[in-house]
């Protein structure tokens, strides 16, 4: 029996073709007697191909010399097996799609991914570390200037990090809460570095300066490229006033909302009438053509309106300019919440140690009581240990059983307490349910401890 005798009467490659396998068989002339869907669909090639060798840039001297050949190819490894019988010659070609451009390309990049995430959860380390020390330190202190500069470069570098471990996918910033003081100390502390020109700086924060959700550093761009432009505005002296204070609006009916405004005002050369409405126009610049410098005021605004926020500007020629910024405050809960923390209980599950023992010392600090794990078994042989557990805070990825698996155990031996899932990812899994297991809230990493505390003291009160 021939090749082609067992291709007709579906011997062997019938239950192939239900496997999305790249397998082809070609004749000693180089045609294709049998391919399945998938080679077909990575190669191009068909039943009507003349040169199936040809067509995958595979030379056939190779074969000649070896009954077994295989070679990298932009489709993937290919595998190629002389089969000779006394009556008939053919190939078996197999395709190794891991080992494709693509395939090799998507390791690199999963490589990338794994050493950003390690890195990041250093990085979580230092920022949740000086976080924590910032709400130990006194405002003011000689060191407070330190720690707030380690926090906020931290948390800039997380952003960043976070970026690259989203693989460029289009996605929103992540955000959070922000105190926006420390990001304008932060920017005060780098502006002055801007310009070698006899330019002052002078900065106006109000006192209990609002907070507000968002992403720190592309916040921090943003008002970072206004103040370079402001700069660049300036010929060779002059100053920059840069504040923010707190702005509440009075809706019809006596309800109001509450917003933080930035203003960033020069005394530089100004802006003609003509280009105002022009500003934020992508690809629009008044600079010099051999200038480039700042992300563009179009991605500026594309920052603060990202953020709920609005943003104008004013400017005469000769008088300078000025870029006011209006951002929604965050609206945290202010009713005063009454209760003992020594009589409540928290399980913390985290596999990363150090940011384990930070959340450990930050809660005790509080005066609650503590029981951490590392695993989620550990957490399932805790809870049947320690029946007066009052809210569990719970890592998403854990080693020996995930979050998700512990948090379902959890509910199956009728634990109904209330759960924290965190996550070192800002993205989650759309499709999956998680109402289903009473989730109360998802937090994703770095923590801002303020907003962690708030949201324990809501969730253990009750």
């Amino acid at each position: 029996m021939t090749i082609q005798d067992i291709i007709k009467n579906n011997i062997l490659f019938q239950p192939l073709e239900k496997f999305e396998i790249p397998l082809a068989v070609v004749s000693d002339i180089n045609k294709p007697l049998w391919l399945t869907k998938r080679f077909s669909d990575i190669t191009g090639i068909n039943s009507a191909t003349t040169d199936v060798f040809a067509a995958l840039n595979v030379s056939v001297d190779s074969l000649l010399k070896e009954n077994f050949f295989f070679a990298p190819n932009i489709f993937g490894e290919i595998n190629i097996f002389a089969v000779k019988t006394e009556d008939e010659k053919f190939y078996i070609i197999f395709i190794n799609e891991a080992k494709s451009l693509h395939g090799i390309l998507n390791q690199r990049l999963q490589n990338i991914t794994n050493f950003a995430h390690d890195l990041n959860n250093i990085l979580m380390g230092i920022l949740n570390g000086s976080s924590a020390l910032l709400s130990e330190i006194p405002a003011g202190s000689p060191d407070s200037h330190l720690i707030s500069s380690l926090h906020s470069n931290s948390q800039r570098a997380v952003d960043l990090i976070g970026k690259i471990m989203s693989r460029g996918e289009a996605r929103n910033s992540k955000k959070s809460r922000i105190n926006l003081t420390n990001l304008l100390l932060d920017l005060q502390n780098t502006v002055n570095s801007l310009s070698d020109k006899d330019i002052e700086f002078v900065f106006s924060i109000e006192d209990k300066l609002n907070a507000v959700t968002a992403n720190y550093s592309d916040l921090y761009r943003a008002l970072l490229n206004l103040c370079t432009n402001s700069v660049e505005a300036i010929d060779n002296k002059g100053r920059i006033f840069i504040s923010a204070s707190n702005l509440e609006k009075t809706k019809p009916g006596s309800s109001s909302d509450k917003f933080v405004r930035i203003s960033i005002r020069d005394t530089g050369s100004g802006v003609e009438k003509e280009n105002l409405d022009k500003l934020f126009d992508a690809g629009f610049s008044t600079k010099d053509s051999g200038i480039i410098s700042g992300i563009g005021l179009n991605i500026v605004k594309e920052i603060i309106e990202d953020h709920k926020g609005t943003i104008e500007l004013t400017s005469e020629i000769n008088s300078g300019t000025e870029f006011i910024i209006t951002l929604p405050a965050r609206i945290d809960d202010e009713k005063p919440i009454s209760f003992n923390p020594e009589e409540k209980t928290i399980l913390l599950a985290e596999d990363e140690k150090t940011i384990l023992l930070l959340l450990k010392d930050l809660f005790e600090s509080y005066k609650y009581n503590v029981i951490i794990a590392t695993t989620g078994k550990e957490v399932i042989e805790a809870y049947e240990k320690y029946q007066n557990i009052d809210l569990f805070v719970i890592d998403r990825k854990m080693p020996v059983m995930s979050g998700l698996t512990c948090i379902a155990k959890l509910r199956e031996l009728n634990c109904n307490k209330p759960i924290i899932l965190t996550s070192g990812s800002s993205s989650v899994d759309e499709d999956f349910d998680y109402g289903s297991l009473n989730i109360v809230k998802i937090l994703t990493k770095p923590y801002d401890f303020i907003e962690l505390l708030e949201i324990v003291k809501s969730l253990i009160a009750v």
